[in-house]
């Protein structure tokens, strides 16, 4: 397989349906997507079709830009909205009709996940406000007594820089902070709170800093064997809270 070299600045216009089309060949139409597919064909997209830009017709090539464009900007302002990945993984029969739209944000937000049965993420892009996290403003995680995730396995808060969505670098090398963490301390009363931040917030605090970078970030919340309570919606990730 002659896989085509990845150019992240091509993948985010029309030079996507070059990748599209490359591993088209190991997807087979199913029966309801044939029409959908030759839908497709009539614009380039198929399996191991070339596809040239520059050799479009004008027209179609400026209305498939626009029509890239505005997907796009479509998904990522919903993804952006999302707090839990549950029905984003699974099989098409889990996902239902819309699988298309699903899958997209689930790969968009974080590809490979499990179904929410094995693992359910929860995930906060925005603070109340409704602005991009940012690592510059001082935020805490905090679970109230009793209400640590409900988990038969284990839980983990890993965070990831914006917009390169990767791990951060930072002093301590910690990338997640979760129940396997040494050293997490737990208040009086059996709350946890976690200090999100890019700045040390002190020894006394150190144990629960999960380091942010100076600027933007989200983070996702993965848990593992969730019980009941995450499934059903009765237990939910708290919100983030700013310490001014």
């Amino acid at each position: 397989m002659a896989w085509p070299a990845w150019d992240a600045s091509k993948a985010e216009g029309i030079g996507f349906i070059t990748y599209l089309n490359a591993l088209l060949p190991f997807m087979p139409a199913l029966p309801s997507e044939r029409a959908m597919r030759a839908r497709f064909a009539r614009i380039g997209i198929g399996p191991g079709l070339p596809f040239d830009p520059a050799r479009l017709d004008p027209k179609l090539r400026t209305a498939l830009e626009e029509g890239v464009a505005e997907a796009s900007q479509e998904l990522k302002a919903k993804a952006q909205q999302q707090t839990s990945s549950q029905g984003f993984f699974g099989s098409r029969q889990q996902l239902g009709s819309d699988y298309l739209t699903f899958r997209s944000m689930g790969a968009m937000l974080g590809i490979y996940g499990n179904s929410s049965e094995e693992a359910f993420y929860a995930t906060q892009q925005t603070g109340p406000d409704g602005q991009v996290l940012d690592g510059r403003r001082r935020w805490v995680l905090r679970f109230e007594p009793g209400q640590l995730p409900p988990v038969t396995e284990f839980w983990s808060v890993t965070l990831y820089k914006l917009p390169e969505r990767l791990l951060v670098e930072n002093p301590i090398q910690r990338y997640s902070i979760g129940d396997r963490t040494s050293g997490l301390k737990l208040g009086p009363d059996g709350s946890l709170e976690i200090y999100i931040q890019s700045e040390n917030p002190g020894t006394e605090k150190v144990s629960n800093w999960l380091p942010a970078p100076a600027g933007p970030f989200f983070f996702v919340a993965r848990l593992y064997g969730p019980k009941d309570p995450v499934l059903k919606g009765t237990w939910k990730l708290p919100r983030l809270t700013e310490v001014k």
